[in-house]
This record gives structure tokens, sequence and C-alpha cells, in this order.
């Protein structure tokens, strides 16, 4: 039998009622609240443009950003962009290097991301300064000419932990700069995929990454898993799919030089035919006896004649050019014949509109025209 609240009992239950809302809840007319406000944790990640920029004027073959990034362990995670201009390769620079520092090693979801043509290796390590460990980006790779600028972001609010000044790029002219992995914390970088595109024909080949997270082998899998349409090409050919076309009979249609058609490869080096393919050993063996013939006259030319061969070679050393001319005669070097005066040098930063007389000498040190660009030419006039 259901059982009815009576009139004292609902006087208690709406007196407990209206007793909970005024401590809950504040009055129209406004009051006092107490008890604890409990607030979600909120972090404020921040980016900074410009911690470091530089322009190198040579080949670098490593390089190697040291970043005020400290090694901390499970305290931010900073992700690193790299944007600017390889004017030598004509390409764009745009690396997006994210890093987690996880029980004192980088964390292996720690990955580098390129939106721009220039691929580098890529490698994080560690560098002690001021008794501090800080982190440092290697990447591997020749570019000449190139021109970056450096940002760092930061999502965790961890402030302390990145130092956005004294942040230095220096670019090497050799390898063996960056530590072996292993050492010094080095962990060498994967990329991610940006673009996944559909493979060509038969060319397929493989792909970084598990292809795009698929965890398929090869690209065409990865293709089809992602959603891509059909290649286009049969994936393999059966024996029965390819005519045999080769055959001593007479009877396919011949090339010529009118008509496309089968012709016959030979190895020949006299023969005067119209339908015969050279084969690479024919090429090979007319290209020896031209090249014999003319390194032969060439030597006969100059003993016969004084005439010389001229070069010049360079090496690069810091921000300088060390020049240095050679002369050549019926094959041999003779530059030390030949005076200091009878080399002349000058340079020119304008493309080679002007030149500026730098002296003369048989080697000549050009400083800071790395860091500018320029030209330099050497004019030989032989001793009589």
């Amino acid at each position: 039998m259901a059982k009815y609240m009576d009139s004292g009992g609902l006087s208690h239950f709406m007196t407990k009622i209206k007793s909970w809302a005024n401590g809950a809840f504040l009055k129209l007319s406004g009051g006092t609240m107490t008890g604890m406000l409990v607030a979600p944790k909120i972090r404020v990640g921040r980016v900074v443009y410009g911690v470091s920029r530089y322009l190198f004027g040579a080949t670098a073959k490593e390089t190697i950003i040291y970043t005020g990034i400290k090694f901390v362990s499970s305290s931010h995670m900073p992700v690193v962009h790299m944007s600017g201009f390889a004017y030598g390769a004509g390409r764009t620079t745009e690396l997006h290097i994210a890093m987690y520092i996880y029980q004192n090693e980088f964390y292996s979801a720690s990955t580098i991301t390129n939106l721009g043509a220039w691929n580098p290796t890529a490698y994080l390590f560690t560098y002690v300064k001021d008794s501090t460990t800080y982190v440092a980006i290697g990447l591997s790779g020749n570019i000449y000419y190139n021109m970056m600028n450096v940002d760092v972001q930061d999502e965790m609010g961890n402030f302390a932990n990145i130092d956005v000044n004294g942040w230095v790029i220096t670019p090497y002219t050799d390898t063996g700069h960056i530590p072996a992995e292993g050492t010094d914390h080095c962990r060498k970088l994967n990329y991610g995929i940006d673009v996944l595109k559909p493979p060509v024909g038969n060319a397929i080949g493989t792909l970084p990454i598990a292809n795009g997270g698929t965890g398929k082998t090869t690209a065409a899998e990865a293709w089809t898993a992602l959603g891509g349409g059909a290649i286009g090409k049969k994936a393999s050919l059966a024996a029965s799919d390819i005519p045999a076309h080769a055959s001593t009979a007479t009877t396919y249609g011949a090339a010529s030089t009118s008509n496309y058609g089968h012709a016959k490869l030979s190895s020949a080096t006299n023969s005067s035919s119209e339908v015969l393919a050279a084969t690479p050993k024919a090429v090979k063996a007319a290209y020896d006896l031209a090249s014999g013939a003319s390194t032969t006259a060439g030597k006969a030319l100059s003993a016969a004649t004084g005439a010389y061969a001229f070069k010049v070679t360079y090496s690069v050393s810091g921000t300088s050019v060390v020049c240095a001319a050679h002369v050549y005669s019926a094959g041999a070097e003779v530059t030390t014949s030949h005076a200091e005066s009878c080399f002349s040098w000058s340079m020119s930063l304008d493309g080679g509109t002007s030149w500026t007389a730098l002296g003369t000498g048989r080697t000549k040190t050009v400083s800071g025209i790395t860091a500018f660009g320029g030209n330099v030419k050497c004019d030989f006039t032989p001793a009589s």
C-alpha cells in the first residue's frame, strides 16, 4: 500500500530544502558563500620568435643549433621551428622538431616534420654550458648559402626550463661535430609523413614511420589502406603477358633513320651502318680513342707553340677563401716557373660589374667573402 507524506512531514521536508539551498546558492539580493571553489588547472604556452638567426655563405656539411632548452626530465615538451631559404639549392627550409625528455633520455616520440624541401638528417644531443646541461640540434646534409630563422614554442608553461637568450647556430664545412648515437644522449630523429603520394608504376619502395601509421610494409599497401584508389598498373606481369621479341629473323620491322622498329646491337667501332645500335662497349671504345687523341694533340700543341693551360682552385677556411693558381705546359705543372707578379688577383661583390684589385701572387687569401658572396678572378701573364 502506497504511503503519503502528511502535512507535518511535508513541512519538515521543505524546511530541509530551503536550508540546503540557502547554503549552496546566493540569493538574488546577494550574500556570502562559504566553502571551497575548485577550478581546473590551465597551462598557458608561449611562442618566442627569432631566438636565433644565421646566414652562412659557404657549404655547410653539419649545422648545430646550441639551444637554451634545459635537459630536464618530464618537465616540458618544446617545439623548435626552423624556417628560411637555402639559396644554393633553391629550396625552402621549414623544419619542426618536437621533443620530450623522459627518464634522462630523449623519449622515442621525439620527432621531426618537414614542410619545406631540404631533408637533413636530424639529431638531438646534449652539451654543457656554465655547469648546466642543454639540448643541441644537429643537422647533417650539404647545404650552400643557408639562411635560417629559429623560433621556440613551449606548450607546458614551464618557462624556467627554456632560456630564450644565448642560442647559437654554428655551421661546419666538415663532419664529425655531431656525436655518435648514444654519446651525449644523442638520438637520431625519424621523419613523419606529411603528404602520402601514390606510388608510380611498380617502383613501390618503402615509406618511413610505418607508412603514415597504417602499419603496412609497402607504399602501395599504405595507399590502399588510407583510401587511395587503384594505382593504374599491374603490380606484376606473368611471362605470358610479355611477347618474345628477341629473334634472329628479319621479318620484324627493322628500325632506320626514318622508321621506328627493332634494331640489332653492335659493338663495332669501324661501322658506318645506320640500322645497327651501338652498345655501351662501342661507345666507350670510341670515347677512349678520342680522349687519347685529344690529350696527345694537346701536349704536342703546348710543346710546339708554348701554349699554357691555366686553372684556379680554392678551399674554404672559416670565413675566408684560399685561392691558388696553377699553370700547365705539355701536361706538366709549371706554376713556380713564373714569378709572383705574373698572377694578378681581383674581387667583385656585384656579380662582375666592378672589380677591386687584391694584388699579385701564386696564391691569395680573401677574407670575409663567404659572409657576403662574391667572385674572385686571377689574370695570368706568362713570363717572357
